[in-house]
């Protein structure tokens, strides 16, 4: 996991059309530029690095959906059964290691790259995420059964998974002092 702990400063040569586009980008965003900068460089190293050489691809939304509406939802979680080895190894190229923390950062900056709206919520005893995706019920099943079988073989206790056609919330249990239950 990328984590940022102190800064530095450096300097980059950037052509004007290029740095007049970012600064409207971040001023539309209400965020410095920096911020703005900062967040480019992160996407970068936490998902875009290494996307390419893990499989992803980008389509557009409506093709998505029209592709998921061509297929059962039986054959969705079946498909997702089929090819969850690959969701272990998508995430130990993202992050080096296939763990439950990897595993749901892997999930978030999934989201956060997709412009899902999601929440993640953390009380004494458990991990709420919230994620609405807005692709329909069949997107649905397909993100709660990749979710579900990979926290099957990542915890030990059963996780709570409630879905509707554009949402999908998950409940994760953890110990008392917020650390998962192994990894």
């Amino acid at each position: 996991m990328l984590m940022v702990k102190e800064s530095e400063s450096i300097t980059f040569r950037i052509p004007s059309d290029l740095l007049e586009l970012l600064r409207n980008e971040a001023q539309e965003d209400n965020i410095s530029l920096n911020t703005l900068v900062n967040q480019v460089i992160i996407g970068h190293e936490k998902w875009h690095k290494y996307s390419k050489k893990a499989g992803f691809i980008t389509i557009p939304k409506d093709f998505q959906k029209l592709l998921m509406s061509k297929v059962t939802n039986d054959e969705i979680i079946q498909i997702t059964q089929q090819k969850s080895k690959y969701c272990k190894d998508v995430v130990s190229m993202l992050r080096t290691s296939y763990s439950l923390d990897s595993f749901l950062d892997v999930m978030e900056t999934w989201f956060k790259i997709s412009n899902f709206p999601y929440r993640k919520d953390k009380s004494e005893n458990k991990l709420r995420l919230t994620v609405q995706h807005n692709m329909g019920e069949k997107w649905s099943i397909f993100l709660s059964s990749l979710i579900q079988i990979n926290l099957e073989k990542l915890i030990d206790e059963k996780s709570i998974i409630e879905m509707t056609d554009e949402t999908v919330i998950v409940e994760i249990p953890i110990k008392l002092n917020n650390t998962p239950i192994h990894s």
